[in-house]
């Protein structure tokens, strides 16, 4: 797990725009500027505030303030990259299933341009938006290497809710982005709180492999406590405070009477001192009908 992976940018080369000639008209801007003297003259030092005023404005609405500072960080790009710091390399570390071509789109730079055209908290952000991704850092590694460590999201379990199926993570949250993840072997939750208590029911479960390897389904009761399904007929209810009891006791009752083998439903076992059974309905009925038994 987190092998180091370094992802090749495929790219072509650059392709050098020509400057247009210097002898070409210029685009007339619009304004006359021998009028503006004009009304200057006229109106005096209310024509000067008012020059003061209208220049910075209109310079930057007509996007030659933006212009300008384009071209000055495209030329300062260009001379960092032709000292040496140009991007040769991409390393990702922690990738398993976010898409290379996502992480290179968000890095959003070319073989040899300049490793500071890349804007580090703007790309942590993006990466950490996408739908595998949990947390990421990257770093510039000079001269000429971006650096970038993932850690993804681990489905543990699907939540089924009205009727959709949902991958769930380690830390609860539900993925509901994602819909391309195999999802055999992952165990079907339902009820209300159910993704936020999953890992805390998974890892029980964990202690308890002869149980887990037959436990089919887990509802969770009222955002409390959960009840499992053994093989799709027995359900066990489990404590609310101590679920590793509960799974213990089942274990003990199952070596020593083989519950899976009889006409039982279900298990409480919510209380240390008793435990509950529940009897199919055919059990119930043939109980009904022994001489001296009572229903």
């Amino acid at each position: 797990m987190g092998g180091r992976k370094s992802l090749s940018l495929q790219l072509g080369s650059r392709q050098v725009k020509k400057k247009p000639s210097s002898l070409r008209t210029r685009k007339k801007t619009g304004i006359s500027w021998s009028g503006i003297w004009t009304i200057i003259r006229k109106t005096g030092i209310f024509g000067i505030i008012l020059l003061f005023l209208f220049v910075p404005y209109y310079l930057w609405s007509s996007g030659y303030i933006l212009h300008t500072f384009n071209q000055l960080n495209h030329l300062s790009h260009r001379a960092v990259a032709s000292l040496g710091l140009g991007v040769e390399d991409v390393v990702v570390e922690g990738r398993f299933l976010t898409p290379q071509k996502e992480i290179l789109q968000i890095l959003n730079v070319d073989r040899g341009s300049s490793i500071f055209s890349c804007s580090l908290p703007d790309a942590k952000k993006a990466l950490e938006a996408l739908p595998w991704v949990r947390s990421a850092s990257v770093q510039r590694r000079l001269p000429e290497t971006l650096y970038v460590r993932l850690s993804e999201r681990h489905p543990i379990a699907l939540w089924q809710n009205k009727g959709k199926l949902y991958l769930v993570d380690d830390q609860g949250k539900v993925l509901d982005n994602i819909s391309d993840y195999p999802r055999g072997g992952l165990l079907v939750l339902t009820g209300e709180g159910a993704p936020k208590k999953a890992s805390t029911l998974i890892d029980v479960l964990a202690d308890f492999p002869d149980i887990a390897k037959k436990v089919t389904g887990a509802i969770c009761i009222s955002n409390r406590r959960w009840d499992i399904l053994i093989d799709h007929k027995l359900r066990l209810k489990l404590s609310e405070f101590d679920m590793k009891g509960s799974l213990e006791s089942f274990s003990k009752l199952a070596q020593a009477h083989k519950l899976e083998d009889k006409e039982i439903v279900g298990i409480d076992l919510r209380f240390k001192d008793r435990v509950y059974f529940q009897l199919s309905p055919e059990a119930l009925e043939r109980k009904k009908k022994i001489p001296g038994k009572n229903a």
